[in-house]
């Protein structure tokens, strides 16, 4: 059985049932219920952390690279 959540816009009673992937869930997938609606998050608290090929970022020393510029 594949988890998911299930999101309810309680203005209009529509409902998404969204998977949980890898432990995330896909934000595109709010879109569709909530296209009209934006979200705010003022920590920058609510983002991924993924791999890239083009992008080099070190925290420690404070560098960020795209494309080795």
């Amino acid at each position: 059985m594949t988890e998911s959540v299930t999101i309810t816009d309680n203005r209009t009673g529509e409902s998404i049932e969204i998977p949980i992937v890898n432990g995330g869930v896909d934000a595109g997938a709010w879109k569709k219920l909530l296209g009209n609606i934006w979200f705010a998050d003022p920590g920058y608290t609510q983002t991924a952390a993924t791999e890239s090929a083009i992008t080099e970022l070190d925290g420690e020393n404070g560098i960020l690279r795209y494309r080795g510029y």
